[in-house]
């Protein structure tokens, strides 16, 4: 799997199930700022069948927009309502139910079905069909859910971001009257057949043969975006909104196609060793969403490269990697190194491991304590401890050749001992050991000194 899917996949992902459509001619939409019209919603779970926004004045109102389909709406609620029962009066947190096309049932029916079950979805919920009610749609015209309407204590429109803001500090700074800056959710601006920046994408000019571009980080355009393309008219690379490492990792990889991907797909960053002066972070600290936003303004970066189409793909990629490495000042290599590492042996003769048979399955849970496999290779196994768990490189010293049928919990990524007796089950061990490997070399480039050139009888 090439670098690309780790990019589409690594940083958060947002359901775009539902779009705003069906908007009323006689209702614009809202502007930050703004203040929010007197409205009547009809709900359930709530003490009454309708609610008016005039009977929340006063409270810091957040209205979450989600739909039946949304997995990740689906799986905030119980974050959302240890929220509210945290502020009590000072908030209210109105789920607003939109019922589309696309869902199998109404929003009614979903609430219902989980009623007196472990998922039940307790707090109060407004329900706006598309086809009967467009007025929320029409107020604040969205693309995706979820989507976060903040509305001051005062009933002002403050912002329209995703759910990631909806934190227990976010809010308190905000009923504590400080400035709190929410990005806002726009739909993504870039417009991927023309060159960034340009008087259409927005900009000034594009009345160029070639260019390349490096920027700051860009709220509105996508986490670890990547595209590259080439027609006609030209060839364009582009690496968005990432740390230098991974920007440096995207280009050497498609430069150098034939890498060995356990370097290239190394979320844990255990083949990569960093030889510089510099801080060269990343991810951020901590999960805290307002530490997150100012880690992104401070070490995400963008680069676009615009080239005639006579240039391919294949030279695109060689002129990004150069020019990445040149304005950063980092060299990317790989090297063999001597690494302190674990070896996953055998401990017996006696296979344990040896599959029943049957379809080939790897499973791995949602909050990763668990893996399962079913009649696939032992490096289904090493993959799953090199990827997720928080130990040592893991290499295979098995000679173990047969599919393999396993099933380990744990219940503590980063505790090497659990993970061994884990693996006891299966007359496996892992050993600390040091072994030469390949690894990934980020180090600093050396400052060149230009000496000035004397032309013939100067000084």
């Amino acid at each position: 799997m090439k670098y690309k899917n780790l990019l589409i996949t690594l940083f958060f992902c947002f359901c775009l199930a539902v779009i705003s459509r069906g908007q009323h001619p006689l209702i614009k939409p809202l502007k930050l700022g703004d203040t929010v019209p007197e409205l009547e919603l009809n709900v359930i779970n709530y003490k009454s069948s309708k609610v008016r926004l005039s009977d929340f004045k006063g409270k810091l109102l957040i209205l979450d927009f989600w739909s039946t389909i949304c997995i990740p709406c689906i799986r905030m609620f119980p974050h959302y309502e240890a929220l509210q029962k945290k502020f009590g009066d000072k908030v209210f947190i109105l789920p607003v139910g939109f019922e589309t096309q696309f869902e199998s049932e109404n929003i009614t029916d979903f609430l219902f079905k989980r009623k007196n079950t472990s998922n039940e979805i307790r707090l109060p919920t407004a329900i706006q069909n598309y086809k009967k009610d467009s007025v929320l749609s029409s107020l604040f015209p969205f693309k995706g859910v979820p989507t976060i309407i903040w509305i001051d204590t005062n009933g002002v429109f403050m912002s329209i971001t995703n759910h990631l803001p909806v934190q227990e500090n976010v809010i308190q700074k905000i009923l504590q009257g400080e400035q709190v800056k929410l990005p806002q959710k726009t739909i993504d601006p870039v417009d991927r057949h023309i060159p960034l920046w340009t008087y259409e994408n927005p900009g000034t000019d594009n009345s160029f043969l070639y260019r390349s571009i490096v920027t700051g980080y860009k709220p509105g355009i996508k986490i670890a975006s990547f595209s590259q393309e080439r027609d006609s008219l030209f060839t364009l690379i582009r690496i968005l909104n990432l740390p230098v490492i991974y920007m440096l990792k995207t280009a050497f990889d498609y430069y150098n196609p034939d890498i060995e991907q356990s370097l290239i797909y190394d979320p844990l960053e255990k083949r990569l060793l960093i030889e510089s002066s510099r801080k060269l972070p990343v991810r951020p600290p901590t999960k805290d969403y307002l530490e997150v936003e100012e880690f992104k303004y401070e070490n995400y970066y963008c680069y676009e490269l615009f080239l005639p189409p006579s240039y391919s793909v294949d030279e695109g990629f060689e002129i990004t990697l150069n020019e990445l490495q040149k304005f950063f000042r980092l060299n990317i290599s790989v090297e063999k190194k001597n690494v302190k590492c674990l070896a996953l042996v055998r401990t017996s003769k006696k296979d344990k491991l040896h599959t029943k048979g049957g379809k080939s399955v790897r499973e791995i849970s949602e909050d990763y304590s668990t893996l399962k496999t079913r009649n696939s290779p032992l490096s289904s196994l090493l993959k799953y401890l090199n990827e997720e768990a928080k130990i040592p490189y893991v290499i295979d010293e098995t000679n173990y050749k047969d599919s393999i049928d396993i099933e380990i919990h744990l219940t503590d990524l980063g505790n090497l001992a659990l993970i061994r007796d884990a693996l006891k089950k299966y007359d496996l061990d892992l050993v600390p050991v040091e072994r030469q490997m390949n690894m990934l070399i980020v180090r600093d480039l050396p400052e060149k000194k230009i000496k000035p050139t004397i032309l013939p009888g100067g000084k």
